[in-house]
């Protein structure tokens, strides 16, 4: 219920540093935002990321943390 102007995405590595992965996102149409990014890759056979979505509305920012893993 919330009227969001602006989306990006920070992903960052858990279990070992990868940098700065940063996407703002672009409106798509009926409340939809989208964009692309690359991953690095990682010497590790399974690597832990987390995705901090952050919406930005007239209230504030909002943090929502999504967690995955990737694997070689």
């Amino acid at each position: 219920g919330r009227e969001v102007a602006g989306v990006q995405v920070d992903i960052s590595g858990l279990n070992m540093d990868m940098g700065i992965n940063r996407t703002r996102l672009e409106p798509a149409g009926n409340g939809r935002w989208t964009g692309s990014t690359l991953l690095p890759i990682c010497s590790q056979q399974v690597m832990l990321w987390e995705a901090a979505v952050w919406l930005e509305d007239d209230s504030g920012i909002v943090s929502v943390p999504h967690r995955f893993e990737t694997r070689r």
